[in-house]
């Protein structure tokens, strides 16, 4: 599913009050890439 984009740095950008979730699944996504997860939304608004 992420073949296209294998090796690259990701920034992932998730919804509002689903920071923990996301993060939580970084770890079973393909180890060939690198993951940043964006706290932008989980401080401009509250939960």
């Amino acid at each position: 599913m992420l073949s296209e984009i294998e090796a690259r740095g990701i920034i992932l950008f998730p919804d509002a009050g689903k920071y923990e979730l996301w993060k939580s699944k970084i770890p079973k996504l393909p180890k060939s890439n690198f993951y940043e997860i964006s706290d932008l939304f989980r401080l401009k608004t509250s939960d």
